[in-house]
């Protein structure tokens, strides 16, 4: 890819984080920037971008993956304050990014990504790290996605051998970097432990003790209580409302008055989730886009573990790490409609589009998001 590519993404995700013309999130004062946090929202965009290309091989794919990133409501706000959540999506991007390098490195069939294999186990491992170091939250999400994404990327192109050593390598350092924190117990939290007594408090004693048997018996049960509210946890991360409206009750962008996406994105969004669901209804290992999509939708699957399992509903910050899949399902949307837009003459209608869409981003961002929470 050409060199300004890579650097309009760049420069307006720097723009966003590193000056005070950007968003402000909650509980910061207006204009305060903490370098540390936007740095690494700004290194995220060129992962991004790398995979974008690497999953659906094209600069539209790339490009639109690295913008995605610099305009984030849900990054900005995380990375405009003082977040760990910020080094978690770094470390996704890198980490997924080694995933697709060691996988596809010498697998016969399945292409090059043109990285040496000591660089791709580096970058798996290193972004592991990157997740779970001092975050007992991110060490969850790289364990989930570490062992989830290397087994649909090895399902959609066949080489097994090599996802199951980008699995065990990520898995490995993901255990080992959270060792400080989780089993010196210098800084877990507890709410990371699921507290079943109390989620069957609300429960009538009665009810629990009485041998009601069946289905209904079953249901009562303190195992089954703890496994709804855990599923429940899970689906409310995928809950439109959440994504596109609402955003999340509380954290980083409480005040914001909008979805944790933008709303100009759910066009995106649905013809990705499509496209992805159709790729593998019909599961062609020849099809180039599977693997893409597959790895899209692992990450989609295994972010929102970290906060389900702690049966926290539609937290955005517990929930961040399957925000790259969310990136990456639109940048395939994207790659799977310009083609059609040049092919068909319609560059008009699609700038017409585009600028509806920066007038929504700059409404959520500028309007809403910019506001100084109390």
């Amino acid at each position: 890819m050409k060199a300004w590519t890579w650097a309009v993404p760049v420069v307006i995700a720097a723009v966003l984080r590193l000056s005070a013309l950007g968003p402000v999130p909650a509980g910061h004062a207006s204009g305060e920037v903490h370098w540390a946090t936007a740095t690494a929202g700004v290194a995220a965009v060129v992962p991004a971008m790398w995979l974008g290309h690497a999953l659906f091989g094209t600069r539209a794919a790339a490009m639109s993956a690295g913008l995605l990133v610099a305009v984030s409501p849900w990054h900005l706000a995380v990375t405009r304050g003082s977040h760990d959540a910020a080094w978690v999506v770094l470390g996704t991007f890198i980490m997924v990014a080694g995933i697709v390098s060691l996988v596809r490195a010498t697998a016969p069939g399945t292409g090059t990504t043109g990285v040496p294999l000591a660089l791709a186990v580096a970058a798996t491992a290193g972004g592991g790290a990157l997740c779970a170091w001092g975050d007992p939250n991110g060490a969850i999400a790289a364990v989930a996605i570490g062992a989830l994404t290397p087994l649909a990327l090895g399902a959609a192109t066949g080489a097994y051998r090599r996802s199951a050593t980008a699995a065990i390598i990520v898995v490995t350092v993901a255990l080992i970097a959270m060792a400080p924190d989780a089993w010196l117990g210098t800084g877990v939290p507890g709410d990371l432990i699921p507290d079943v007594a109390a989620e069957v408090n609300g429960v009538s004693a009665r009810r629990l003790a009485a041998d009601d048997g069946g289905v209904v018996g079953a249901l009562q049960a303190p195992w089954a209580i703890t496994a709804r509210t855990r599923i429940a946890a899970q689906a409310s991360h995928y809950d439109p409302t959440f994504l596109f409206t609402r955003g999340p009750g509380d954290g980083p962008m409480r005040p914001a008055g909008h979805g944790t996406l933008g709303l100009a994105e759910l066009p995106l969004v649905v013809g990705g989730g499509v496209a992805a669901l159709t790729a593998i209804w019909t599961w062609r290992r020849a099809n180039p886009l599977l693997a893409g999509w597959c790895v899209a939708l692992a990450i989609l699957a295994a972010g929102p573990i970290p906060a389900s399992i702690t049966g926290s509903s539609a937290d955005a910050t517990r929930a961040i790490a399957m925000l790259p899949g969310i990136v990456l399902l639109e940048a395939g949307a994207v790659s799977a409609i310009w083609p059609r837009v040049v092919r068909r003459r319609l560059t008009v209608e699609a700038a017409m589009a585009v600028a509806v869409a920066v007038g929504a981003w700059a409404h959520g961002y500028v309007v809403h998001q910019s506001v100084t929470s109390r």
